[in-house]
């Protein structure tokens, strides 16, 4: 056997006993966020994993109690985002110090909590009305919605809507709250230049 022969047997060694090394702490890895996760519970979660990415697609036929389902777990989205972006406007509002520049933008946070609470307040009698509604006339469909609202995996992708949208929601409010502090500012000049004019008249 050459030197260059050995070598590369050496280099082998090396590269198996790193791989060995990396594939086991990625077991250990594995292990780790299995957390104890039965193989049952593993299987389950595929299927449901299946089942929500194999749902029709719009162009496609549903049944009224599917189509139920989506607009309520949508409906449940948009409030739980809403409610998000809610405790933001009323933290923000009570963290506000009281001088001319920040009145304009105190009456327009209170006048956009007051939208998004009536939005709120609709959305929940919506969804507490449709789901009423599909409790009775569609049994299946039912326990179907109570099912996947405890679903671990589908709650984590409606989570991640909800995230997507409160981004959204914050971006519209901080174009907000600088509109409104552009007016604020240029109401302040204008009532400062008018005080001069005034004085300057009086002075004249």
């Amino acid at each position: 056997m050459t030197d260059q022969d050995e070598l590369k047997q050496e280099g082998a060694g090396k590269w198996l006993c790193d791989h060995v090394s990396h594939t086991v702490g990625r077991e250990a890895q594995a292990q780790e966020k299995l957390d104890g996760a039965s193989v049952q519970y593993l299987l389950g979660q595929f299927k449901e994993q299946h089942s929500f990415q194999s749902r029709l697609v719009p162009h496609q036929s549903k049944t009224k109690g599917s189509r139920a389902i989506e607009h309520i777990l949508s409906m449940s989205q948009s409030a739980d985002s809403l409610q998000v972006h809610l405790k933001e406007l009323m933290d923000k509002l009570a963290g506000l110090a009281t001088d001319n520049v920040t009145i304009a933008v105190e009456d327009e946070l209170r006048l956009k909590i007051t939208e998004i609470q009536a939005s709120v307040q609709r959305l929940e009698s919506n969804i507490s009305r449709k789901t009423q509604e599909l409790h009775l006339s569609d049994q299946k469909s039912h326990k179907e919605l109570e099912r996947l609202k405890t679903n671990k995996w589908i709650n984590l992708q409606l989570n991640v809507q909800v995230v997507r949208d409160q981004l959204l929601m914050k971006l519209r409010a901080r174009k907000f709250e600088l509109a409104g502090l552009e007016r604020a500012d240029t109401s302040h000049q204008l009532d400062h230049k008018t005080k001069e004019h005034v004085e300057k008249a009086m002075k004249g």
